[in-house]
C-alpha cells in the first residue's frame, strides 16, 4: 500500500487507498490529545436530476436512522459526534470512532426503513419543506428551477419532473453512491500514519466495493436559459424575493480569480458593506446572501423581504445591483469582507474538527488538499475590479431564477 505524504498548513498530511477503493487522509496536529474521524461519500444533490430532487436526503435520512451501541458510549469517553459525520475523541479511545463508522458503512438499509423516510419525503415535497440546498429557506420548486442553468443538469430520456422515487430506485441510490470506493476517511488530531493505517485496514479493508456511481464528468459551458420566474407560498410572516444566479465553481471556472470575488461576494452583501448598500438606496430591505459550490458549478442567492409591490422590489433589486456593477466597491470597504473570510478558514484549519470537515469537504470534490491553502491567498488577493468583473459577467438576468414568496393563505381566510 502506498502512502503519499505532504504538507497541509505547515501540518504533515498523508493519503492511501484500501483495496476497496476507499481513500483514507491523516492530517497530523499533536498539539492536542484528541482525534476526529470524518466519513464523507462523493455524492450530494449535485448528483441528482430535477425530477430526482431529494432522493438523496432520503437515504442519508434513513441511514443516520440506524441504532449505534458505539455511538451511545460515546459520552463514557469524552467523545462525541460532530454533526453527523464525523465522531471527536481523545485519542486513546481512536479505536471507538473507526469501529462506529465501519458499521456505519456495513448497514444495510432495511425496507421498513426506506418505507418510512420514503413518506417522509413526499410529505415534505408535497409541504414544500424539502431541505434546500442553500440552506436559508430557498423555496424548492426555485431552486429546481436554478437547476436547469447549472452544467451538470442532464436530464435523463423520458424523465418527467415532479416524479418520487421508488423503494427500488432508494435502494439502488444506496448501493450505487454509498459504498467504500465512493468515500473518503479523513482523521486527524493526534494520530500517527501507522496506527491509522492498521485501524483502517482492521476496520474498513474487508467492506466489499459496491457498483461504479453513474455520475455524469463532462464539464459543459454554463447555459444562460434567460430569465425564469415563478411565484410561490411559504410559512412565512411576509413577502419576500428570491433570486439565485448560477455562476461557475471551481471545476468550471475558466477564471479561478472570479470564482474567489463571487464567494467573498456573500459576505460583502450579507454583513461587510451594508452601509455602502444603504447610501444606494435607504428604503432597501435587509438583504441576506448565500452561496453555494458543489462538484459542478454554484449558486449565489439573495432573500430580501419586502413590503413593496412585487414589480417594485423586483426593480429595486436590480437597480442595486446595477448600481455596484457601475461604481465598484472600495478597498477599504471589501478589506473586511477578505478578513471575516480568511480567518474563518484558518480558524476553522485551527482545531481538529475543522480540519477533517473541510479536507473531506475538498476531497469528496476530488479537488486537491492544496487548494485550502490556495484559498486563502485568493481571497486575500481579490480586487475591487474583480469583484465588478464577476458582477458584471454573472449577476445579469440571463443566469437568474426569480421567484416571490408570498405567506400561506389562511384555511379560515
Amino acid at each position: 500500500m502506498n502512502v503519499f505524504t505532504t504538507e497541509l498548513f505547515s501540518r504533515p498530511t498523508h493519503e492511501f487507498i484500501l483495496e476497496n477503493g476507499q481513500r483514507v487522509i491523516v492530517h497530523e496536529d499533536h498539539r492536542t490529545a484528541e482525534a476526529c474521524l470524518t466519513l464523507q461519500y462523493k455524492v450530494d444533490s449535485d448528483d441528482e436530476h430535477p425530477h430526482q430532487k431529494g432522493i438523496n436526503e432520503a437515504v442519508l435520512d434513513a441511514m443516520y436512522s440506524y441504532d449505534d451501541e458505539t455511538i451511545e458510549q460515546l459520552p463514557n469517553v469524552g467523545g462525541r459526534e460532530t454533526g453527523f459525520d464525523g465522531i471527536v475523541l481523545p485519542r486513546e479511545h481512536l479505536e471507538m470512532a473507526f469501529e462506529a463508522k465501519s458499521s456505519f458503512m456495513r448497514q444495510v438499509l432495511q425496507e421498513d426503513v426506506l418505507r418510512r423516510h420514503l413518506e417522509i419525503w413526499r410529505f415534505g415535497k408535497k409541504k414544500n419543506t424539502i431541505p434546500p440546498t442553500l440552506r436559508f429557506g430557498f423555496n424548492h420548486q426555485l431552486e429546481m428551477l436554478a437547476d436547469k442553468g447549472r452544467s451538470h443538469y442532464l436530464p435523463p430520456a423520458g424523465a418527467a419532473e415532479g416524479t418520487e422515487p421508488t423503494l427500488e430506485q432508494l435502494q439502488s441510490w444506496h448501493q450505487d453512491w454509498y459504498g467504500p470506493n465512493n468515500s473518503v476517511l479523513v482523521v486527524s488530531g493526534d494520530v500517527s500514519i501507522d496506527e491509522v493505517k492498521r485501524l483502517a485496514e482492521k476496520y474498513f479493508g474487508e467492506i466489499a466495493r459496491h457498483g461504479s456511481p453513474n455520475r455524469a464528468t463532462q464539464v459543459l459551458t454554463v447555459p444562460e436559459l434567460g430569465y425564469r420566474q415563478i411565484t410561490a407560498q411559504q410559512d412565512i410572516p411576509q413577502p419576500m424575493l428570491q433570486v439565485i444566479f448560477n455562476i461557475p465553481g471551481l471545476e468550471t471556472t475558466t477564471a479561478p480569480q472570479a470564482a474567489s470575488a463571487l464567494q467573498l461576494m456573500t459576505e460583502l452583501f450579507t454583513r461587510s458593506a451594508p452601509a455602502r448598500l444603504l447610501k444606494l438606496d435607504p428604503n432597501l430591505p435587509s438583504m441576506v446572501a448565500r452561496s453555494r459550490y458543489g462538484r459542478g458549478d454554484g449558486m449565489l442567492g439573495f432573500a430580501l423581504g419586502y413590503t413593496l409591490q412585487p414589480d417594485e422590489i423586483e426593480d429595486h433589486m436590480w437597480t442595486i445591483l446595477e448600481r455596484i456593477k457601475q461604481t465598484p466597491f472600495t478597498c477599504d470597504e471589501i478589506e473586511p469582507a477578505i478578513k471575516i473570510f480568511s480567518a474563518a478558514l484558518q480558524n476553522t484549519m485551527d482545531t481538529v474538527t475543522g480540519q477533517s470537515l473541510l479536507i473531506s469537504r475538498v476531497a469528496t470534490r476530488d479537488y486537491p488538499l492544496e487548494l485550502l491553502e490556495l484559498e486563502i491567498t485568493r481571497i486575500k488577493s481579490v480586487t475591487p475590479e474583480d469583484i465588478q468583473k464577476a458582477a458584471i459577467t454573472y449577476l445579469t438576468r440571463e443566469r437568474a431564477s426569480l421567484a416571490h414568496i408570498f405567506p400561506m393563505k389562511s384555511d379560515l381566510g
